[in-house]
């Protein structure tokens, strides 16, 4: 989290952000506190909690595993004769293999979509969150 940041990393940066995020998510809830309208409040907390649902796909990178990747196979190292170094080698079928090329081109479409659907909500709306 926070504490751990690392600033050549820019997942610290997306942890920093969706800390602050949920920070605000609550004060924006907390009916002790001088609380907005619901015209412009509502939409407000929708758009953060779409950045937060967003920046934990992002950080989680499980697009693969979303689309339908298929892991039902083994990947091991095989030794190349007379030398000292090894080829990786897998069990998966050539239609697996078809399969999981197309599930890559997805997955990379819908992290490519999420992380500029995010940039979009963050340029037109970051300031509002606070106004």
């Amino acid at each position: 989290m926070v504490w751990d940041f690392r600033g050549f990393d820019y997942y610290s940066t997306l942890d920093v952000l969706s800390v602050c995020l949920n920070m605000h998510l609550e004060k924006l809830r907390d009916t002790t506190f001088a609380q907005e309208v619901d015209e412009t409040r509502i939409p407000k907390e929708k758009k953060i909690e779409r950045c937060l649902e967003l920046l934990t796909n992002i950080k989680a990178q499980e697009y693969n595993q979303r689309c339908g990747y298929d892991y039902n196979y083994d990947v091991y190292f095989k030794s190349i004769p007379g030398s000292t170094n090894s080829t990786m080698e897998s069990t998966a079928t050539p239609d697996q293999k078809a399969h999981n090329k197309k599930v890559r081109k997805i997955a990379q479409e819908l992290e490519e979509k999420e992380w500029n659907e995010l940039m979009d909500i963050l340029k037109t709306d970051l300031r509002n969150f606070w106004v």
